[in-house]
């Protein structure tokens, strides 16, 4: 079973709308808001195409960018008292577009920059035999998996070698295995970090378990030393009320280069009854384990989970005014952690939507967010 949000009626939609600012809503409402939001998707690629086009015609000097507003601020928006009444379809500010006109050498060089990488990238981690070398992953698990279980002594036990297999395919692909010059050398970076003619690229894997973790699979989690994108005092923690500096320690230029930041993710699920490790495969279990053990139907498939590998990007330092300076949707972990106050973040949570809404140099539209079957 899948909701279908085409079956809803805008009577229906304000009802849901009418939950979320009286505090009531469920699990399938923001199912539901979520795919309200992906209904304007085809409208704001069509009107910044529209602008970008316009713009290029006159000769204009420009950065664009498109995007969604966050669920987590249209409900804040909804709860608001000044807003008692409104109903979510006449929510105004749903999609929007930004456009910058200066200051835009370094931003163009790196729009340009963060998709050329991605697209090779991209194109490596799609490739067939990158799949069945995760798959013999799994089958080496599964030939010693009470040995290896045992050894370890930790649930995660496929995270170092899916971390190794990047770095050997990333390393030895023609497509880049002649532009690296070095590895990138500081210790404040991700997984795999090395330095090409014109770019730094980091590359953070994620191995996350369906049963376990499933939270992180939902939205892009990322480390403050993976990303350098500076989201100022935007980001409102409900749990600590107060606005929290989001931590980005990574730098943002090394020796001229931009430094980039990519995310590999891929999705695993333990059987410890049959004492078996696979890749996640939604079609295979009736009743879903990313479910919390209260929620009745466990049979509702969830879109985000019928596939099991993602690739994304987190936009660069220069490029944060393009997205308004706020695109962190949670927080995982706070520094310092347990504390009323915190002062910054050790890891935090951005949506998909947000970093696959994409827009080049000549404001033509790619996607930095994929994602596929294993």
């Amino acid at each position: 079973m899948v909701l279908d949000f085409s079956t809803l009626s805008q009577k229906q939609i304000n009802k849901i709308g009418k939950k979320f600012r009286d505090s009531i809503q469920d699990e399938a409402d923001f199912e539901i808001l979520e795919e309200f939001k992906k209904s304007y998707d085809e409208l704001l690629i069509e009107y910044t195409s529209k602008i970008s086009k316009d713009l290029n015609s006159l000769g204009s000097n420009f950065v664009i960018a498109g995007r969604l507003k966050r669920t987590s601020s249209i409900i804040r928006k909804l709860q608001r008292p000044q807003n008692k009444g409104m109903d979510l379809t006449r929510m105004s500010d749903i999609a929007g577009t930004r456009v910058i006109v200066e200051n835009l050498t370094d931003q163009k060089k790196i729009l340009d920059l963060e998709k050329k990488y991605f697209d090779i990238l991209f194109n490596i981690f799609s490739k067939q035999n990158f799949q069945n070398e995760l798959r013999a992953i799994m089958n080496d698990i599964n030939n010693n998996w009470t040995r290896i279980h045992t050894l370890w002594g930790k649930t995660n036990v496929v995270d170092l070698a899916v971390e190794r297999h990047i770095n050997y395919r990333v390393y030895n692909d023609p497509s880049l295995k002649n532009h690296i010059l070095s590895v990138y050398p500081s210790v404040i970076s991700s997984d795999t970090a090395f330095v090409t003619k014109d770019a730094v690229i980091n590359i953070d894997s994620k191995t996350i378990s369906v049963s376990g973790n499933s939270n992180d699979w939902k939205r892009q989690v990322i480390g403050c030393n993976q990303t350098s994108f500076n989201n100022k005092l935007n980001f409102y923690a409900r749990d600590k009320q107060m606005n929290i500096q989001i931590t980005s320690l990574l730098k943002p230029i090394h020796k001229s280069k931009p430094v980039l930041s990519f995310f590999l993710s891929t999705l695993y699920y333990i059987d410890e009854i049959n004492q078996k490790d696979s890749w996640y495969e939604d079609s295979q279990h009736n009743i879903k384990p990313y479910y919390k053990k209260k929620t009745k139907d466990k049979t509702v498939a969830k879109k985000e989970f019928t596939n099991n590998i993602k690739f994304s990007c987190m936009p660069h330092y220069e490029l944060s005014s393009l997205f308004n300076f706020d695109i962190i949707s949670g927080v995982k972990s706070y520094k310092p952690a347990n504390v009323s106050k915190p002062t910054g973040t050790s890891s935090v949570r951005v949506d998909h939507d947000s970093l696959k809404k994409r827009y080049d140099s000549k404001g033509k539209y790619w996607e930095g967010f994929r994602s596929w079957s294993i």
